[in-house]
């Protein structure tokens, strides 16, 4: 793992500075080959902040950014900001900044958002009612696009309309990242992990 602090300003006046003080990326294998591990998770904190705020990681061949944890409502609640005050820090801004600095991609360039294991409580009770709605059971998976029609289209928009579908909405308001096409809900809905495509 990776920790990073947020403590500067940086891309589009968003105020984040990305500092490594932690890396293991790869390891050895017996015949002395250096293997990639699998995804690395950035564990993201910020200054005058307790604690772990987010943990991302981000696969470049997928063009992706994976949220295992996320607890910006601490930020946005102003609960100890310290010299920072009631600045508020966006789940977005932290997603985007680590994509870009990691990968070395641009915003655009980003494919995939997927929220693990979801336990934010508005987007938990999208997944619970698309699979009620659908008529899936607890290990099925729920697949909706921009193209669906009636009650598929239907919950399309509602998941869009949770925090978290929001906090990826923001990432093509703000950095230009492409609009939500399809959301794919796995693992059921108690441990339901979301995965958002965007378009070209």
């Amino acid at each position: 793992m990776s920790l990073f602090i947020l403590q500067g300003s940086s891309m589009n006046g968003v105020s984040i500075l990305l500092l490594t003080v932690r890396r293991k990326l790869i390891r050895r294998s017996s015949a002395g080959f250096e293997i990639p591990r699998k995804p690395k998770l950035y564990k993201i904190e910020r200054k005058g902040v307790p604690g772990v705020i987010d943990q991302i990681s981000v696969d470049k061949n997928e063009k992706s950014i994976t949220v295992a944890n996320a607890d910006n409502d601490r930020i946005d609640k102003g609960e100890g900001l310290g010299q920072f005050g009631k600045e508020k820090l966006k789940l977005s801004q932290i997603m985007m900044a680590v994509f870009v600095e990691k990968s070395k991609l641009n915003p655009k360039d980003l494919a995939i958002v997927r929220f693990a294991l979801v336990s934010e409580s508005d987007t938990k009770l999208a997944i619970e009612a698309a699979h009620k709605k659908l008529k899936i059971g607890e290990g099925g998976v729920v697949e909706v696009d921009s193209d669906s029609d009636d009650e598929k289209e239907e919950i399309f928009k509602d998941l869009k309309k949770t925090t978290l579908g929001k906090a990826t909405e923001w990432l093509h308001k703000e950095f230009d990242a492409g609009e939500i096409k399809k959301i794919r809900i796995t693992g059921g809905m108690q441990q339901g992990t979301m995965t958002i495509y965007l378009d070209d």
